[in-house]
Formats: C-alpha cells, sequence, structure tokens
C-alpha cells in the first residue's frame, strides 16, 4: 500500500509504555534477562514521526548536478513499525511533500536503527529527484537500554552500482525523529506540512512548498 501527501539486535527485558505530555508514550525496558533477536521488535513501540532533510550532503557521491542549488526538502512521515516480519507502514506524509511511499521494513542492529522505504513513484522538485522503486534507507541510533529511537544524528542513502559493478550506499540526506505515540492518530494529528529550505549561508528560511 502506497502513502503520499494530501492539499540492537538484543534488548535487555521488556517494555512497559506509560502515558506522558503531549500524547505521546515513554517507553521504559525493564532490567533483566537478554531478549533472544526476534523479540527485539515486540519492545519498540510502533508509531514515530521521520522528518527526511533531503538534498545534497557534503562528502556524498550522488551526481555534480544533483541538488547543487543547494535547495533542501523537508518532509515528515508519520510511520507505523509492525513488530509482526519487521514491517514499516507509512502512514500519512506531510502535505505538499509530494512525495509517495510504499510499505517497507525495519529492524534493530545494535545500537543502530534502520528502516527502508521504497518510493511508489519518481520523486523530482527542482534539481533533487529520486526513481521510482529507489529505496529509502533511514539508520538512526538506538538506545537499548530506553526502547528509544535517537532524536538526531540520522542518515538516509540510496543504493547504488559504479563502475557497473562496485555497490555502495549514497547520502541522499539526514532525518530527525519525533515519537514515540500513543497511536497513529496521535501521530498524525502531530504531522506538519513539508517545507522548503533555501540558503545553507544565510540561515534557515522556510517557505511552504505550494508558495515555491
Amino acid at each position: 500500500m502506497a502513502v503520499s501527501s494530501s492539499s540492537p539486535s538484543r534488548l535487555r527485558g521488556h517494555a512497559r509504555v506509560s502515558r506522558r505530555r503531549g500524547g505521546g508514550a515513554a517507553l521504559r525496558c525493564s532490567k533483566g534477562a537478554v531478549a533472544p533477536a526476534h523479540e527485539t521488535r515486540q519492545v519498540v513501540p510502533p508509531f514515530w514521526i521521520f522528518t527526511v532533510d533531503l538534498g545534497r550532503v557534503k562528502d556524498t557521491w550522488m551526481e555534480p548536478q544533483w541538488g547543487a542549488k543547494g535547495i533542501r526538502y523537508e518532509i515528515p512521515l508519520a510511520v507505523e513499525l509492525k513488530p509482526e516480519g519487521g514491517v514499516a507502514l507509512p502512514v500519512a506524509v506531510g502535505a505538499y511533500a509530494q512525495m509517495e511511499l510504499g510499505e517497507g521494513n525495519w529492524t534493530v542492529d545494535g545500537s543502530t536503527f534502520r528502516m527502508q522505504l521504497p518510493l511508489s513513484r519518481r520523486y523530482e522538485r527542482g534539481d533533487v529527484w529520486l526513481d521510482e522503486g529507489t529505496p529509502l534507507n533511514f539508520a538512526v541510533g538506538f538506545y537499548p537500554d530506553a526502547c528509544r529511537i535517537a532524536q538526531r544524528g540520522g542518515r538516509v542513502t540510496i543504493p547504488a552500482v559504479r563502475w557497473f559493478v562496485r555497490r555502495e550506499k549514497r547520502l541522499v540526506g539526514t532525518c530527525v525523529v519525533r515519537g514515540p505515540y500513543a497511536t497513529k492518530d496521535d501521530a498524525t494529528r502531530e504531522l506538519e506540512s513539508s517545507r522548503v529550505r533555501k540558503g545553507d549561508h544565510d540561515g534557515r528560511v522556510y517557505e511552504r512548498e505550494n508558495n515555491v
């Protein structure tokens, strides 16, 4: 199912979710025996918002013309992390994003949370483009003791082949994370519209995408 915008491999113990201010859910892992790897997904809360900062990043191997103007696109995604089979389901995309994503997958690898979401159709805004079917690969820090995904420092890459044989990951942006949220409605309620950022050297100037 595609969603588009509209106008540690081991964890200690099990987890409990408690309400917190703002409608979110605070998760804590109780101390105890080490859980098997297949139980990792059972303790991570399901609803999160990942905001992708899409655009040229220093030291990327993307083509020189890709994102050369320096314009960046901030695209919020509300995602449900299903424990069964490690399914990552995008439930909503920020308005005006012009991005359509399909069902993907997720896992926790030690202290890193990883998620992959494929593009259901080609994305193109200005000099930033990604082909249909391209998987967006998210890698974000993970705190095993708290069973939480780190809020900052996430990287977004796509797979690529260079010189016909060399497989590599190309950096296409960063991401920040908000959550967890107790329900899907809580996450979608907090979802902001997509925004365009101009001028890396002159400060963060924002305009809504429908006005650009």
